[in-house]
């Protein structure tokens, strides 16, 4: 659970609180502390360790969480989706409250990740403005080369969610190997011992020698995620609360 921490008077944001965000502490602030009245308020939902998440980062993890509320209420509550079903309480759960939680424990995450890749010199700016720029540039560069008959690999042009993805897959695996080639470079007994803890006991299971590069994937993914966990409980955040409950779907 996320704990919540509530500073009303004081001076003025989850890959997942629930799921990743399980120590965070999410500071909620009214309009006049923190977060000042200017455009960059207006834009600017949450902070993560002073870090900004901007409206558009939030309603793209509004968009990736969306089908999961709607299955979530259609199997619970054999709700249908409806003009009304964001904004109708189903036994006492809303969908709007459900996506916006859940798009901002997605949101926390996904800016962790981004804050450690930052740390890693995989990422030089993880604002989102400079991703914007960054995809268009790109569908630019795709546009041109196929203006001029070159090949041009994947598509013609990105979307915003597409190439969002395509830059945090990158990023993600790149974080892996160099943290993998480093810091958590592990020995042939660890590797044996994360194979053991981690295989069913049947007797059909493979021998370590036999599947050794899939224990060091593996090995990589379950630290890699668990060093997300541990920054993510660490983390503080810093609602705007006025932008976040007014937010509409």
């Amino acid at each position: 659970m996320v704990k919540v921490v509530h500073h009303l008077g004081s001076p003025k944001w989850l890959i997942i609180a629930g799921l990743l965000v399980l120590g965070s502490v999410i500071v909620l602030f009214t309009v006049g502390s923190g977060f000042s009245k200017t455009k960059h308020h207006a834009e600017v939902i949450a902070t993560v360790n002073g870090v900004p998440i901007h409206i558009n980062e939030f309603r793209r993890a509004m968009t990736a969480t969306k089908a999961g509320v709607i299955s979530y209420f259609h199997e619970k509550y054999d709700a249908d989706l409806s003009p009304a079903f964001w904004t109708t309480a189903y036994g006492g759960e809303i969908p709007l409250e459900m996506i916006k939680k859940r798009a901002l424990e997605a949101s926390v995450n996904i800016k962790i990740q981004q804050i450690i890749a930052q740390e890693q010199g995989v990422l030089e700016d993880i604002d989102d403005d400079s991703f914007v720029q960054s995809l268009q540039r790109e569908n630019k560069r795709r546009q041109t080369a196929i203006n001029h008959h070159q090949v041009v690999f994947g598509p013609a042009q990105y979307s915003e969610e597409a190439y969002f993805e395509y830059v945090m897959t990158n990023a993600v695996v790149s974080v892996k190997n160099d943290l993998m080639a480093h810091e958590w470079k592990p020995d042939e007994q660890q590797l044996k011992r994360f194979y053991e803890s981690q295989k069913s006991a049947r007797p059909e299971d493979p021998a370590f020698d036999a599947v050794r590069d899939q224990v060091v994937k593996d090995y990589i993914d379950h630290k890699y995620e668990g060093y997300v966990r541990e920054r993510v409980s660490e983390a503080k955040v810093v609602l705007n609360q006025e932008q976040y409950d007014s937010l509409p779907m």
